[in-house]
């Protein structure tokens, strides 16, 4: 039998010393991966500075090299287009541009963009998030003002959780658009039969079909919410052959055909069960 020596004993110490602070730096290194991953703080790579020409709207710029810039993870309310005399600027429009043109104003025009994964949209307008040069990030200021709801469109989901938390807090404080009464929580039995557009709307499931490419969920009045590819990933956790009686929330854009209503929904933050 062989007994420990001291200076046995003194390379164990040695080596759990070694592996409880390794351990303790790994963990400390995921936790702040972790912390980084719900929060809008301007990235110290990847950004590019530039100068904005014009402000087209509350989500839509112009930079002195003729580049637009969508900015990711918002919506603002469309303004008048002198094109279509009949569409007119929707509640809060003028608000939520001039209040960005005031920001950047105060910052002499001067932004840092941060691409999305999908650099751009089908207009060719460059797909960015919006920083300030003391690190606001616009789409979260815009937000916390409710003069924006969030738009989360995979693969550009950078900041999701900080978004959603910013357009949380206006909801609950009632401020700007979170006051109207087309931005309300609605029941599917409260729908106009001609109605279009943002919505937040809570319903019965009646049925539910998966296919290959696309999940449809039909809620009572003729409501169904569509998850379509390539989203399907990001739907993993939900479990539709338990659906059926439940009571879900969706968020996200009716669009109508026939007697039929449609909500794409593109992220599983805007579609709740009850």
């Amino acid at each position: 039998m062989r007994f420990m020596t001291f200076a046995d004993s003194f390379k164990k110490v040695l080596k759990l010393s070694a592996f409880f602070v390794c351990t303790f730096f790994v963990s400390a290194i995921t936790q702040a991966f972790a912390d980084s991953a719900g929060s809008c703080a301007m990235p110290t790579a990847g950004i590019e500075w530039v100068k904005v020409k014009w402000v087209y709207d509350g989500d839509t710029l112009k930079l002195t090299d003729q580049r637009k810039v969508r900015i990711i993870g918002i919506d603002t309310p469309e303004t008048a287009h002198l094109r279509y005399r009949k569409q007119k600027a929707e509640p809060y429009a003028g608000q939520a541009t001039e209040a960005l043109r005031e920001l950047l104003a105060r910052q002499h025009y001067k932004v840092a963009i941060q691409p999305g994964k999908q650099r751009f949209d089908r207009y060719g307008r460059l797909l960015a998030h919006v920083f300030t040069p003391q690190g606001v990030n616009v789409s979260q200021w815009l937000l916390r003002q409710g003069l924006a709801t969030s738009l989360i469109i995979p693969p550009n989901s950078g900041h999701l959780a900080c978004y959603h938390k910013a357009e949380q807090s206006a909801q609950r404080k009632q401020l700007n658009i979170w006051k109207l009464k087309s931005h309300q929580l609605k029941k599917t039995t409260d729908l106009n039969k001609r109605f279009s557009g943002y919505v937040r709307l809570q319903g019965t499931v009646k049925r539910v079909k998966r296919r290959k490419n696309k999940i449809s969920i039909k809620l009572d009045h003729q409501v169904y919410i569509t998850i379509k590819q390539p989203d399907l990933k990001l739907f993993r956790n939900l479990d539709v052959s338990h659906l059926k009686g439940k009571t879900v929330q969706v968020t996200g854009i009716l669009y109508r055909h026939g007697k039929k209503a449609f909500i794409r929904v593109r992220h599983p933050v805007y579609l709740v069960t009850k």
